[in-house]
This record gives structure tokens, sequence and C-alpha cells, in this order.
């Protein structure tokens, strides 16, 4: 498989945003809620450490986040001590 290159940020940006706004109940919202879970970690505990809101955690969690800024992506990956892609990534 050819790996994808994109010509700046925001069009990876972009490209980040189609694939999770594909399907409300994407591999995102389990990874991270498994990723909070495991820690012990409340939604709360999680919007604290990644410095978003917890009404943000809760709408990505939930599903109902019909688009992901690429920065609150990276915020909560970095909050749960995992690569970015790691959360997108379907295994």
């Amino acid at each position: 498989m050819e790996k994808q290159r994109f010509r700046s940020r925001s069009e990876a940006r972009e490209a980040v945003i189609r694939v999770v706004a594909w399907d409300a109940v994407t591999p995102i919202v389990l990874r991270v809620r498994e990723a909070r879970n495991r820690r012990g970690w409340t939604q709360a505990a999680l919007a604290t450490r990644a410095r978003v809101r917890r009404a943000t955690i809760i709408s990505l969690e939930s599903g109902h986040r019909q688009r992901i800024n690429l920065s609150v992506l990276e915020k909560v990956a970095k909050a749960l001590g995992v690569p970015t892609p790691r959360l997108l990534r379907e295994e």
C-alpha cells in the first residue's frame, strides 16, 4: 500500500476530517474511550489533561461530533500518551 502524501497540513487535516466524519461510530471513538478507561480517567479528567472542553470529549466519544479538528485530536492523543495516527488507524 502506497503512503499518501499531502501538500500541506490543511490538506492533511481535511483528509482526517473526511475519514472521521465518514461514520458516526468510528474506530477513533472507541479508541479514545478505551484508552481513557484503561487509565481510569473520567471524561472531565481527560478534558483537563488535553486542555479541551469536557463537551468536546463527550461529543467525540458519543460519535455525535461530525468533524474533529486535527489540533484537538493531537491534544487528546498527547494526553492519552498515544501517537495521533494510532487513534486513526484501523487495526
